[in-house]
C-alpha cells in the first residue's frame, strides 16, 4: 500500500495530464476507468470493490513520476494490471482472515400460515439435499457483512464461483416458489 506522502497534488496532476491533456476529458477518463474497475472487481466476487479501487488509484498516483514518462500505451490498461494484482492480494488476505463460524440458519418466519409452512416443507423435501442446503444457507443472514462473508464461504464449500452460487440460489428459490404456489392452489 502506498504511503500517504507519495500521493501529492503534483502526482495527481501528473495522472490527469497522463490520462489526457484536456482537463475535462482527463476527469471523464478517470471516472470511467474507476467505474469500470469497480464493476470488474464486483463481478469477480470482491465485496470491497470501492475501497480496493481507491487503493488501486492511490498506488497508480504514487507511481506517476516513474510511469508518466516511460509508460507507452493506453493508461487504462495500466490501471487494469494494477487492479488484477490488487485483487490477488485481496483474495490472499481474505483467505488468511479468520472468518466467523456460520450461525445456524434462521427458522422460517412464523407469521406464515400453517398451509404455507406445510407446502414449504413438502417443496423443500422435493429438491435435492445439496440444493436445499444452498437455498437455506444462502438466505440465512440478516447482517450484510456477515452475509457477504458467509456467501463467500458457501461458494467455496460448494466449489462454485460467487456468480454461479447466486444463479443457483435464484433458480432453486424460483423452483421452490412455484412449488409452493402450486401446492397452495391445490
Amino acid at each position: 500500500m502506498p504511503k500517504d506522502s507519495d500521493i501529492t497534488p503534483q502526482n495527481f496532476k501528473l495522472l490527469l495530464d497522463w490520462l489526457d491533456p484536456d482537463e475535462e476529458l482527463a476527469a471523464l477518463k478517470y471516472e470511467k476507468i474507476r467505474q469500470r474497475i469497480i464493476k470488474i472487481l464486483q463481478f469477480r466476487g470482491c465485496y470491497e470493490a470501492e475501497p480496493l479501487t481507491n487503493d488501486i488509484f492511490d498506488r497508480v498516483v504514487s507511481k506517476m513520476p516513474e510511469i508518466s514518462t516511460s509508460f507507452v500505451g493506453e493508461p487504462a490498461l495500466y490501471f487494469f494490471g494494477v487492479a488484477k494484482l490488487a485483487l490477488f492480494e485481496w483474495r490472499r488476505k481474505l483467505s488468511k482472515r479468520s472468518l466467523p463460524t456460520p450461525a445456524a440458519p434462521r427458522s422460517f418466519e412464523t407469521d406464515a400460515t400453517d398451509a404455507t409452512q406445510d407446502c414449504l416443507a413438502v417443496c423443500l423435501r422435493e429438491i435435492s439435499e445439496k440444493n436445499r442446503e444452498i437455498l437455506i444457507s444462502y438466505y440465512s443472514y440478516n447482517n450484510s457483512s456477515e452475509k457477504a462473508l458467509h456467501r463467500v464461504n458457501l461458494a467455496k464449500s460448494q466449489g462454485l464461483s460467487m456468480s454461479a452460487l447466486q444463479i443457483r440460489a435464484f433458480r432453486v428459490r424460483n423452483v421452490v416458489g412455484e412449488c409452493i404456489k402450486n401446492c397452495l392452489n391445490n
